[in-house]
């Protein structure tokens, strides 16, 4: 059954956001259309190997901020971008239950996000990363009080948009958080 799915704690269902895991179903969807349309094959070949080229540069890319940035802090509003945190080598300080809670559409509990806005005040955290598709009371408080700090905020979102490639938004998105990071 599909149809209601539960989120799993400590479970990230976002993998669009880890290059390295698209390049695995990209190889797997080649191989399956492979055998669909044999006559294409060659085609198919060809089209993969270039988009695994480019997953290369954006592997290269997040290297590169993990090199200049590894182990910063970054506070997270939800879990959409966490696989791209992590393979930039950032570290997600977000108090435990926040992200969890946006993204569910459930109130944060208060001491949660109190604890989230004094992260915010520590002067620890080296940007904000926010879906720019939702959003509520508790993300608008953390949004202000970044913004109020000098800390820069970087919305992503869950859906490609439109008119971009897989590779172009996630090139935009590595150069949005490399730019935030340098700020």
């Amino acid at each position: 059954d599909h149809g209601d799915h539960e989120h799993v704690e400590g479970f990230n269902e976002h993998v669009w956001y880890d290059p390295h895991t698209i390049v695995h179903v990209a190889e797997a969807i080649a191989a399956e259309l492979s055998e669909l349309l044999p006559e294409d094959a060659d085609a198919i070949a060809d089209n993969l190997e270039t988009f695994a080229a480019g997953i290369e540069e954006l592997e290269a890319q997040l290297a590169a901020v993990a090199e200049a940035h590894g182990g910063e802090e970054v506070l997270i509003t939800e879990p959409v971008a966490g696989y791209l945190v992590a393979a930039a080598g950032l570290v997600d300080a977000t108090p435990q239950g926040f992200s969890a809670a946006v993204e569910g559409g459930q109130d944060v509990p208060p001491a949660v996000l109190l604890d989230t806005l004094n992260e915010i005040e520590s002067g620890h955290i080296k940007a904000v990363i926010a879906n720019a598709q939702t959003g509520g009371a508790e993300t608008t408080r953390v949004i202000e009080a970044a913004d109020a700090g000098g800390i820069p905020i970087v919305e992503f979102t869950e859906t490609l948009p439109e008119g971009q490639t897989y590779l172009q938004w996630m090139q935009s998105n590595i150069e949005a958080l490399q730019g935030a990071l340098q700020e």
